[in-house]
């Protein structure tokens, strides 16, 4: 089988410039590692193998490494978009709007249907009770 990677960029959530390449072809037996994985360490280094490659750089514009060790240099929103875009790449999800998508699943006040209805976003937060 072909191993088809695929790239997941990052530029519409706040990291312009990165790309990460995704295995998207990967066998059933690494995809269903990620519920079946006990320890962080088996998890950072099964997502190494499902993510091969990646470009980000630290705020200093230093290369983050493609190692366990990597992990603790990026941002928890980072960590957290990579492995939604990759979820959803493998679902099919077209890869020119993967972010576009993970950004509405990532937005907790976003109240979009499935089919696009309802995009209205509340424009303030509820009232809380006054207290007198």
């Amino acid at each position: 089988m072909p191993r088809n990677l695929d790239p997941i960029y990052f530029d519409d959530c706040g990291f312009p410039g990165f790309i990460a390449l995704a295995w998207t072809s990967a066998p059933l037996s690494f995809t269903d590692g990620l519920v079946k994985i006990e320890t962080e360490a088996q998890g950072r280094e099964l997502l190494l193998e499902l993510i091969p490659d990646w470009n980000f750089v630290t705020a200093k514009g230093e290369p983050i490494p493609h190692t366990p060790e990597g992990f603790d240099l990026m941002p928890q929103v980072l960590v957290t978009q990579m492995m939604t875009r990759y979820k959803m790449l493998t679902l099919g999800v077209n890869p020119a709007k993967t972010g576009e998508v993970a950004k509405k699943l990532s937005d907790p006040f976003v109240l979009q249907s499935i089919d696009g209805s309802n995009t209205d976003k509340p424009t303030t937060p509820n009232p809380s009770p006054s207290s007198t």
